[in-house]
């Protein structure tokens, strides 16, 4: 039980961090953001690799280490996005994927994980990471070989890399298509659904089933 809850309080962690950075932009300085943003991402694999060597892998944590990858993302992209306007494309593309994994969940689809998409989140990490350093030269060194060039030449990659996860997404929804549900049945109980969700046990025996097989009376 410590181990579990350990390994959700990380991506708890993410979460909390990600909704509250923006306001750790005005009140910090940007060498302790950039150190912030470097654990936050960090905390990204650490998360499952702990759920994977405690033998503590849920559905509930299986659902929360995407949902602060996205919030991170989110909150990045729209505390950069002024001076980058770049950006705008990437938190677009960010939004558009978690709705669509959503959409997929709630009827009935099996979400899968894409090799693509983690190396997505890792150039997608690296490219805010080099954004925190351009605005670290721009307020105190001035030495940084960083140019702006670089931030878009990473942006434009990491939007790339984001159309390919999109795609394969789209694609393996096409080969889902006959097991969709038309509509989103009568769900359990909220009690209910958070045991089912964060029970070991009932990860292992129903991890191949659609989330929404599992949450539904």
């Amino acid at each position: 039980m410590v181990k579990k809850i350990i390994v959700n309080s990380i991506s708890v962690f993410r979460i909390i961090g990600s909704i509250l950075l923006p306001l750790l932009f005005k009140v910090f300085d940007i060498p302790v953001l950039i150190t912030l943003i470097i654990i936050f991402f960090l905390t990204d694999s650490l998360d499952g690799f702990l759920a994977r060597r405690f033998q503590v892998q849920t559905r509930g944590g299986a659902l929360l280490d995407p949902l602060g990858d996205k919030l991170l993302a989110v909150s990045c992209t729209l505390s950069f996005g002024y001076k980058y306007p770049i950006l705008l494309i990437i938190l677009g593309l960010e939004i558009f994927t978690l709705v669509l994994n959503i959409y997929r969940s709630l009827h009935g689809e099996q979400s899968v994980t894409l090799i693509v998409g983690k190396i997505k989140m890792w150039l997608l990490s690296i490219t805010l990471i080099l954004c925190a350093i351009y605005s670290l030269k721009s307020d105190y060194l001035s030495t940084i070989t960083i140019t702006y060039d670089i931030i878009t030449y990473a942006s434009i990659i990491t939007i790339i890399a984001q159309l390919v996860t999109i795609i394969y997404y789209i694609r393996d929804s096409i080969k889902q298509k006959g097991i969709r549900i038309k509509k989103v049945p009568k769900l359990k109980k909220f009690k209910e659904i958070i045991r089912v969700l964060f029970d070991e046990n009932a990860y292992k025996e129903n991890k191949e089933q659609p989330l929404i097989d599992i949450i539904k009376e």
